[in-house]
């Protein structure tokens, strides 16, 4: 499992600041599997944990080092295959790739990563929302905290083992049953988001079973053991289903993998066998 990542939730507003002379001595260091060579450079970078006192690279600087490289080297990297479609972007590039995937016979969603926390918020509801009850006082008060699994960050550190447990001993039969249970006590936010985002309980059932739960147990361990808001903004931005089986594409046009998406990405392809690649579209 890959250790905990703080970086100030992914350096989305203090990051590290690479100048463009500096590209060169990242690139060459993540693709030659080399020290940076350059005293200058160490002694700015090991500062913020970037490297260490020889210029090796620390999993900071592996991120940061990806982060450098063209689109095409980020997936080798990654160990991702990258495809090429030319697709007329009439509805944003998101929508657009989801709608050629559509013509090709796959059902499919943009919000893939809130479908995923749904189905582990559904396997470990039975455990999360009664504190919610007794925190709150009142049922009313305890529902409007209760729409997804971000209002339960404060116990997992606390019952992190118990819910890998119920996640890892799941079956479809509790996530539909539960899953049904959160939609009975949303609130009208909830409501109008998740119908917004097209989430049904038939597409949180069927990812949960295209997915397995042996994938399932590992993406909860994943989530369940850091902050969840560092896997929010790096998911794949498609998920595709045809025949049973699932796929996830990140899409990109004239752009490469971000910080948080080389993270995640990463991760995942580490510790699961889902279908991941990446779809540029030209």
């Amino acid at each position: 499992m890959p250790d905990k990542i703080d970086w100030k939730l992914v350096e989305s507003r203090n990051g590290i600041k690479i100048i463009k002379s500096e590209v060169p001595y990242f690139r060459n260091s993540i693709l030659q599997n080399m020290p940076l060579d350059s005293k200058e450079f160490i002694q700015k970078f090991k500062n913020n944990g970037v490297c260490d006192i020889y210029g090796n690279l620390t999993e900071r600087g592996r991120i940061v080092a990806i982060s450098c490289l063209g689109l095409e080297e980020q997936c080798k990297i990654l160990g991702i295959k990258i495809n090429y479609e030319s697709i007329n972007v009439n509805n944003g590039t998101e929508i657009s790739a989801l709608e050629f995937y559509k013509e090709h016979g796959y059902t499919g969603n943009i919000s893939v990563f809130q479908i995923i926390t749904d189905i582990i918020y559904s396997i470990c509801f039975d455990k999360l929302y009664p504190l919610h009850i007794k925190k709150y006082g009142d049922k009313r008060s305890a529902d409007s905290y209760s729409g997804c699994l971000y209002g339960f960050m404060e116990y997992f550190e606390k019952l992190k083992f118990d819910l890998i447990y119920l996640i890892k001993s799941s079956n479809d039969k509790i996530v539909e049953k539960n899953f049904k249970k959160i939609l009975e006590i949303d609130n009208l936010y909830y409501k109008d988001l998740r119908k917004y985002r097209n989430i049904s309980q038939d597409i949180v059932i069927r990812t949960y079973k295209c997915i397995g739960n042996e994938d399932i147990s590992k993406i909860g361990m994943l989530i369940l053991s850091n902050n969840p808001y560092i896997y929010s903004t790096g998911w794949p931005d498609l998920m595709l289903i045809k025949d049973n089986r699932i796929r996830f594409v990140e899409v990109k046009r004239k752009d490469k993998l971000k910080k948080s998406q080389i993270i995640t990405i990463g991760d995942l392809k580490k510790i699961t066998n889902l279908n991941l690649s990446v779809l540029e579209i030209i």
